[in-house]
């Protein structure tokens, strides 16, 4: 059995940032696109549109984040279940 170890790292590295990224996500200051965006109902409109994309890309960004991570533990806890079971063969500690 080999273990990959940099890239077990390097993804649980790429998770956590993805993670941080997500609750430091700041969304854009509405206020001087509404008073732009104010002078005619389409405009409000589109803006409304704008906000409700952006709100929908974040949704589906955090949901592929969080699949991510589910089957990046599920793989460390199946490899952590391949070590019990290798240490458990050999013997335990020697």
């Amino acid at each position: 059995m080999t273990l990959h170890k940099h890239s077990f790292l390097e993804k649980a590295s790429h998770l956590a940032q993805h993670a941080l990224d997500l609750t430091n996500y700041s969304p854009p200051q509405p206020h001087a696109e509404i008073a732009h965006a104010s002078h005619s109902a389409a405009a409000l409109a589109r803006l409304q549109a704008t906000w409700q994309q952006r709100l929908d890309d974040s949704t589906h960004n955090c949901h592929t984040q969080l699949n991510d991570l589910a089957a990046f533990c599920h793989h460390v806890d199946g490899i952590d279940d391949e070590l019990s079971s290798a240490f458990r063969a050999g013997g335990g500690l020697r």
